[in-house]
């Protein structure tokens, strides 16, 4: 039975090769599947790729795809599968999967390469899919399908990039340019592209962005924000360029290609640049590469790799004596309690709060207050209502997350209450980074990756501490 099954899939493969049975690239029922292209853009002359993604699947033994596109905008010029395990590539881009039984498989499965021909008009263009499908039981199996939406940009703009670097709470690219360079342009956005890699950085994803400008600055130029950026990918380069429209037509700027790691080294390369700011670079750089060890990501490219030795000796040379503000201050009666906390090492430093509620207390009119002052004094509330914990049902609690915290404020304390309207309803409890650094590095059973990379971090934290605020 299992081969005469194995032969209905053969089977069924050559009526979808040969265009025997019918093809779905139409709304489908409830049973049917769903798959998604990706968008893309660029000029007349250049290259553009298109992912096509299994989003779900009810199940199928055969299966062709094969790109539908405008031959006087578009040419094919590559054919990658995600992988050859059940598919094979046809001719034109077809390719066609078989399994038996039937497979319910999810997930990216081939990336088209197209060329934008150099007469192509400016506009937008479709690349769709012609489908078929069929399953175990001899079933047409139809497919939902988002099509590609390729941009045709009308030219190049000329645009000035410059950059700066923000280190809140987390780390950001801030990217400039002139107003005067788009004059008469509207819709103006920064189109981003960053390779997001698997942990030893061996294969990748690009990730797109698209981003309004957050502000026009006072020296009159539009100013996009790429945020988020984590610890470890401090060495990865961020690819942008601008794109805005004139009387309907998509232009877009040259290329810009740029990371937190080449902002570093810029500043160390400058003799203008102050003592501090040259030690806190430093630091930086040595709090990616320990993020990187401790995530096992792209350690063949470490951020701090291209450190001359000189450079390397600015660096803070070792963490000094850290102190806790931990503290907890009773309140008679309380209902509501901070049953535990952590810090999360991620895009961002996170100060993570759990409570416990008693029961009985209703949690309608609740809400957790936290406050502190920024080391440049600056006083500081955020408010969480009950509708913004996280119920953790494990452990049957609720969390909230602190994201504000700039990087120069770990040491910090942050006081936290919870309020039952007005009333105070639990202890009164003390907390910050430095706390958490403190007790995690006085556990002589902490383990080496995770000392360094908490070390590392506090070192950056002090750092920038000293540096902006004397």
């Amino acid at each position: 039975m299992k081969t005469m099954k194995r032969f209905l899939s053969l089977t069924l493969v050559c009526l979808l090769l040969c265009g025997l049975l019918p093809s779905f690239a139409f709304a489908a029922d409830a049973t049917s599947g769903t798959i998604a292209m990706s968008n893309a853009s660029g000029n007349a002359g250049e290259t553009v790729t298109v992912e096509v993604e299994v989003k779900s699947n009810p199940g199928v033994m055969a299966l062709t795809l094969e790109p539908q596109f405008d031959t006087t905008v578009l040419e094919l010029q590559d054919t990658v599968l995600a992988t050859e395990t059940n598919w094979t590539e046809g001719a034109n881009g077809k390719v066609l999967f078989d399994s038996y039984p039937d497979s319910t498989f999810t997930g990216k499965v081939v990336t088209y390469t197209f060329k934008i021909l150099d007469d192509a008009k400016a506009g937008d263009t479709e690349v769709k899919l012609e489908i078929s499908a069929a399953n175990y039981n001899e079933d047409i199996v139809a497919f939902e399908v988002t099509p590609a939406t390729v941009t045709v940009g009308g030219g190049d703009l000329n645009v000035t990039f410059s950059h700066s670097l923000s280190l809140g709470n987390n780390l950001t690219i801030y990217y400039m340019v002139p107003t005067s360079d788009l004059e008469g342009y509207t819709n103006v956005r920064l189109h981003v592209e960053k390779n997001k890699y698997n942990g030893d950085g061996s294969s990748f994803t690009v990730q797109t962005y698209d981003l309004p400008y957050s502000e026009i600055d006072a020296k009159n130029r539009y100013k996009f924000a790429f945020s988020n950026i984590a610890a470890k990918e401090i060495g990865d380069d961020v690819l942008v360029k601008v794109m805005a429209d004139k009387d309907g037509v998509t232009y877009t700027s040259q290329e810009d290609l740029y990371s937190v790691k080449i902002y570093a080294m810029n500043q160390l390369a400058k003799s203008s640049s102050a003592a501090k700011l040259k030690t806190l670079m430093v630091d930086l750089l040595n709090y990616g590469a320990a993020a990187q060890t401790y995530f096992t990501y792209r350690t063949n490219s470490m951020a701090n790799a291209d450190l001359t030795a000189e450079q390397q000796a600015l660096g803070t040379a070792e963490l000094g004596a850290l102190n806790t503000c931990e503290a907890t201050v009773e309140t008679p009666g309380a209902t509501a309690h901070f049953s535990s906390k952590s810090v999360v090492l991620d895009s961002e430093i996170v100060v993570k709060f759990y409570m416990t509620f008693d029961e009985g207390q209703s949690l309608d009119n609740v809400r957790a207050e936290l406050t502190y002052v920024t080391a440049l004094g600056t006083p500081q509330t955020v408010s969480f209502d009950s509708s913004d914990f996280e119920y953790e049902a494990a452990k049957d609690r609720y969390a909230i997350r602190l994201r504000t915290v700039a990087v120069k404020d770990a040491g910090q304390p942050v006081t936290a209450k919870i309020y039952d309207g007005s009333t105070l309803i639990s202890d009164v409890f003390t907390y910050s980074i430095e706390s958490y650094a403190y007790n995690q590095l006085n556990k002589p059973e902490l383990g080496a990756r995770p000392r360094a990379i908490i070390t590392a971090m506090m070192i950056f934290c002090k750092s920038a501490e000293s540096y902006f605020t004397t």
